[in-house]
């Protein structure tokens, strides 16, 4: 376990230098996140200039939904997303073969790899778009809170990582599933709606158990806002843990159906 929080920090340390080399690039990649992190916090103002509160939630709690979906979204697409991209092509093109013969854990480097340090640079400026909200909302926000936060944000970035796993492994027998990348993209941007929208319980069951949309952003800012019973946070965690075992499996059937480049 220990050698594999050695070869992440190695690959944070790779992508540094390299931020440092095309620093200039860096810095525009690092304008260009939260300008169209800023987008969402714009319409969210408009929305609110007309009405008081969206399903229940006010504009600040909205606000901090709109925020913890960047944040989960920029920590999957700085570290993940670039990781995932290579595996899925490299299934088509046979570069696959590279990946499954280095005496590493197959889920580790399909996941992990490649950093875009502009992406994740950019979560700073989420974190104080964050705390500002929470002030505005005037209530007490407790060091538990913010450590369940933390622990539903990483679960959602699991829950992400899992369902897009389970629908790249279709590239094991299909080869190209492009197409299905952008219903990947489609059900995260329902991740960003209060779960509160879905008033019938079948739907909404819908949305954490099979299209696990809620658990993804909901969660974690639920959790922060006192909004989520004991039962649901369970749930949500469970649904994590479920996803990632479920990709497990997903990759090992994959593997079996996989034609190397060389044979």
């Amino acid at each position: 376990m220990f050698k594999y929080f050695k070869l992440f920090g190695l690959h944070c340390k790779l992508a540094a230098m390299s931020a440092a080399i095309y620093r200039i690039n860096f810095i525009l990649m690092v304008i260009q996140n939260i300008l169209n992190a800023m987008l969402g916090f714009i319409c969210m103002e408009f929305i609110y200039g007309q009405i008081d509160s969206i399903a229940g939630w006010n504009k600040h709690e909205m606000l901090i939904l709109v925020c913890t979906s960047q944040i989960v979204g920029y920590i999957f697409w700085s570290i993940i997303r670039p990781n995932q991209d290579r595996f899925l092509n490299g299934i088509a093109d046979g570069r696959f073969d590279r990946i499954i013969l280095k005496p590493l854990n197959l889920m580790f480097q399909i996941n992990i790899g490649s950093i875009d340090t502009s992406c994740l640079f950019s979560i700073t400026a989420l974190v104080t778009i964050l705390f500002v909200q929470i002030g505005y909302l005037g209530t007490q926000i407790g060091i538990i809170q913010v450590l369940l936060y933390i622990v539903f944000v990483v679960n959602g970035v699991m829950v992400m990582t899992g369902f897009r796993i389970l629908v790249h492994s279709l590239a094991f027998r299909f080869i190209r599933v492009d197409g299905l990348d952008n219903i990947c993209g489609m059900v995260e941007d329902i991740s960003s709606k209060p779960k509160e929208i879905f008033s019938n319980k079948y739907v909404r069951n819908l949305f954490v158990f099979i299209l696990p949309t809620i658990p993804m952003v909901n969660a974690p800012t639920a959790v922060l806002l006192q909004k989520c019973s004991i039962f649901e946070m369970f749930c949500y965690l469970g649904v994590g843990i479920v996803f990632s075992v479920l990709a497990v499996i997903a990759l090992r059937l994959g593997m079996r159906r996989y034609n190397s480049a060389s044979s």
